[in-house]
């Protein structure tokens, strides 16, 4: 069973049917093709955590799955499950072109994996499939697809529902789909389901970061904060606090009217005041203007 530092993210462009997973405590989101904003959010969330966490290890060491090999990890995995590649390359030719193309060379090694579904054996297009180490194909119409997908010899599954194929260390095998309940029980076996596992988890995977109506010290002092890592703001395309590492160097900002930076630099001080063996000192010209 997942654990709740697993967050499941699925992306339905197809039927919609998997919003059935809304509101299961591993699930953070059910994005469907409508909310537009939301998968451009995603994606650039999703390069935000990658690059935090290659920031993370570059500084302290190790990796993703050796912490996970010790039972002990600093970030969450996420799951994203896509639903409809091909309408994602369709819609979002930019973002499948700039983001998510590097995103799924890569985020493998940060704890960030990619499930996504095609309805031909060429959905995905040669460069991305290079990314993607794990094939399953279900029944598909032109029997000769198996091949380019597995290489020759590879067996043609019965037409029995729920038969495909997979992969094993590179040597394709059949395998039958299992049904966990008779279809005309499958809303009522899922809700169940649900109730169940929300009842064991009181605490359940968060939705993607939105940003604050109004954003002020109340929205960053709940923050694991240092010296190295302290939040300044939030960056817009992501909805994803930014941090700033004062620890190295001083900093010197200049402004031409004070008034202009005099909230932001308050908020900023009393960011300060959260860190343990920090003093401050606030040192001004003229006494109006004394943080």
């Amino acid at each position: 069973m997942f654990s709740i530092s697993t967050n499941i993210i699925i992306v339905d462009l197809l039927t919609e049917t998997l919003t059935k997973f809304l509101n299961f405590p591993q699930v953070s989101e059910v994005i469907t093709r409508s909310d537009n904003s939301k998968i451009n959010k995603l994606f650039y969330f999703l390069q935000n955590q990658v690059e935090k966490r290659k920031r993370y290890y570059a500084l302290n060491g190790g990796n993703f799955e050796f912490e996970k090999s010790t039972g002990k990890t600093t970030f969450p995995t996420y799951i994203v499950v896509i639903n409809g590649i091909e309408v994602l390359k369709e819609g979002y030719e930019d973002l499948v072109t700039n983001v998510f193309a590097s995103l799924a060379r890569e985020v493998n090694y940060y704890g960030i994996y990619f499930y996504v579904t095609g309805t031909n054996s060429n959905a995905l297009g040669f460069s991305l499939e290079n990314s993607f180490s794990t094939k399953i194909a279900m029944r598909l119409t032109d029997t000769s697809e198996y091949s380019s997908l597995f290489g020759m010899g590879c067996p043609i599954p019965k037409a029995n529902p729920g038969r495909g194929i997979m992969a094993i260390e590179g040597k394709p095998y059949e395998f039958q789909v299992a049904e966990v309940s008779k279809i005309e029980d499958l809303d009522q076996v899922m809700k169940a389901t649900k109730l169940t596992l929300n009842q064991t988890y009181a605490e359940k995977a968060p939705s993607l970061p939105t940003i604050p109506t109004y954003v002020n010290i109340s929205s960053l002092r709940n923050e694991q904060i240092s010296l190295a890592s302290l939040p300044i703001g939030f960056e817009e395309r992501s909805a994803c606090l930014m941090y700033y590492d004062f620890s190295d160097f001083i900093n010197i900002i200049t402004y031409g009217n004070i008034k202009s930076a005099l909230s932001f630099s308050g908020a900023l001080v009393t960011l300060f005041q959260y860190l343990n063996n920090t003093k401050n000192f606030v040192i001004s010209s003229n006494k109006d203007y004394v943080i």
